[in-house]
């Protein structure tokens, strides 16, 4: 029987599916639309692993300590969606996909408020200073 521990043990990331689904990607026969259901459908398997570290480390205590690497984790599924959002409006998506061109802008949309959310400076340091003063 499969215990949820044996069944932690056999999971696969998503850069691992995309590497045994390269041939597919590859293959001349397959549409267009697969294949950007195919990568859209991983990058959103990414993004998800993503947000459970992100919970993880917040559980944790962690976060404020993996800052750097959460902008360069940020940084690169954002990147990998704005080509998936691409291609999935240039190429379409297989009508039975799970999941929607909108869902995929709004999944982006969300990895781009995180990061002006946590990367982002909210005000100049001279809007700071005027701020503070108010409080005087």
């Amino acid at each position: 029987m499969l215990t949820a521990e044996k069944e932690e043990a056999v999971k696969i990331t998503p850069e691992q599916a995309q590497r045994s689904l390269e041939w597919v990607l590859q293959s001349p026969g397959v549409g267009n639309d697969v294949k950007a259901s195919i990568y859209a459908s991983l990058w959103l398997l990414s993004v998800e692993t993503f947000r459970n570290m992100e919970d993880e480390s917040l559980v944790a205590g962690k976060y404020e300590a993996t800052l750097e690497e959460h902008r360069y984790a940020l940084s690169a599924l954002i990147a990998r969606g704005e080509g998936v959002v691409l291609s999935a409006k240039q190429n379409g998506l297989m009508p039975n996909a799970p999941f929607a061109l909108g869902d995929l802008k709004a999944t982006l949309e969300s990895l781009h408020d995180s990061f002006r959310g946590q990367h982002r400076k909210c005000n100049s340091e001279q809007t700071n200073e005027e701020i503070a003063k108010l409080f005087e």
